[in-house]
This record gives C-alpha cells, structure tokens and sequence, in this order.
C-alpha cells in the first residue's frame, strides 16, 4: 500500500452532520414554474394561435376544391378530431385566462 492512499485524517463527529435547531424548520418552497403567473400569460396567446391553426386547416379540407388541397390526403373524421382539438385548446386559453384574472385580482386586494 502506497503512502498517497493512506487516510490519516480522522473520522468527523457525527454532530457535523446533524444539527437538530434545523430539524424542524420549516421548508418552503418557491411555486414551479408552471404554476406562475407569467407562465400562464405565456401560454394564453400559444392556445388561442394553435387552437387557431387547428380550425383552418381543417376548414382546408372542406372548403379547398382544387386538386392540390392540402388536406385533401386525410380522412374526414380527422378534419373533426383538429376542430375538436381546436375547441380544447380554446377552451383552455379561457380557462387560464379567467385563472390569471382572478389570481391578479387577488394579488390587488392584498396590496
């Protein structure tokens, strides 16, 4: 055994480790990232736009006659699941806004 691979510090007290005045304080932790305000106001414009695109691109499939249609490869029934996914997402962009309109409305009545 070499010289270098020798410990010859001793062990630390196991006080070092533990100390019992930070036990029981109390931890609080700071709201993710999602759950924040500015997130939620983020993401309203991202769900109107995309719930958006979702209704005109499955209007293409109905409305465009021409032999190029974009949409013209897919199934009807999929032109009705993207006006279905469209309201979804809407309906979310709705309820994060009446959710940061409240929080806000909080946050005046406190101060």
């Amino acid at each position: 055994m070499d010289e270098d691979d020798q410990v010859i510090v001793p062990a630390p007290d196991a006080s070092v480790f533990y100390k019992p005045e930070y036990a029981s304080a109390p931890t609080t932790r700071a709201p993710g990232v999602v759950q924040s305000t500015g997130f939620r106001r983020t993401t309203i414009p991202i769900l109107l736009t995309a719930g958006l695109i979702m209704m005109v691109l499955a209007a293409l499939h109905f409305v465009w006659n021409a032999d190029n249609n974009p949409m013209g490869g897919l199934p009807v029934w999929f032109a009705g699941v993207m006006i279905l996914m469209g309201l979804v997402l809407w309906g979310l962009a709705v309820a994060n806004m009446m959710t940061v309109k409240h929080i806000m409305e909080a946050e005046a009545e406190m101060g």
